[in-house]
């Protein structure tokens, strides 16, 4: 995360006109020869927050506590409790609700399948965090082009990476999802400042960024 000023004059997404702000496009990997993506049937994976950053998982998706690697940008490598996240295939869809900017704040969905023909791939989902400029109430740090995401979640094995340690787990109050997990945040509000969903060689599939808030619904591949 970025923590330096930015005395540019360009336009940053969270000054940026309302076109500046449209989501990335979904490459175009079936040249429309793809059968449709199966819906998932179990409780999503949802991360999200607007001012905090907050996982809700299902009982059989409760992750270990893993050891550090500092060295890393995210020292805090999960996987699932008991081995089982080496039975998690690839994220499979991705739904996600954004609180835009822009248009009165109207919340807008987008429903993200990802073929089980292109699953080898293994799309993962990239979070950058950024927290409020020094003195302001509303100006978020940028992020720039080379900073590290800080948190990744991932399937084929299961994998979630964090920059912090999480907390928790703590109840949810929700059945599906009992377990919740935060994110300690930083020294000023914070919030996510973009996301994409990126292939292990590094192709992105589509994305966002500059917006109030987003929430995502992560699912995996039903197993073979």
């Amino acid at each position: 995360m970025n923590t330096q000023q930015n005395t540019s004059d360009a336009p940053t997404p969270e000054t940026a006109s309302p076109s500046e702000h449209q989501a990335m496009p979904e490459e175009d990997f079936s040249d429309g020869t793809l059968p449709e993506v199966v819906e998932p049937h179990e409780p999503p994976i949802i991360i999200g927050g607007g001012g905090s950053l907050f996982i809700d998982l299902p009982l059989e998706k409760d992750i270990d506590t893993p050891t550090p690697v500092l060295t890393n940008p995210r020292p805090y490598r999960h996987g699932l409790k008991g081995g089982g996240g080496a039975g998690i295939r690839a994220l499979g869809m991705v739904k996600v609700l954004t609180e835009p900017r822009f248009d009165n704040g109207q919340p807008r969905t987008r429903e993200i399948g990802i073929d089980q023909l292109i699953e080898e791939r293994n799309f993962e989902l990239r979070i950058w965090l950024a927290q409020l400029r020094e003195g302001t109430v509303e100006d978020y740090e940028p992020v720039e082009p080379t900073d590290q995401p800080q948190i990744i979640l991932a399937g084929n094995p299961f994998r979630l990476e964090a920059d912090k340690e999480l907390q928790g787990p703590t109840f949810s109050f929700r059945v599906n999802r009992p377990q919740r997990y935060d994110h300690p945040g930083y020294k000023r509000r914070f919030r996510i400042r973009k996301w994409r969903l990126v292939a292990r060689d590094g192709t992105e599939l589509t994305g966002d960024q500059g917006d109030e808030a987003y929430w995502f619904a992560c699912s995996f591949h039903h197993p073979h």
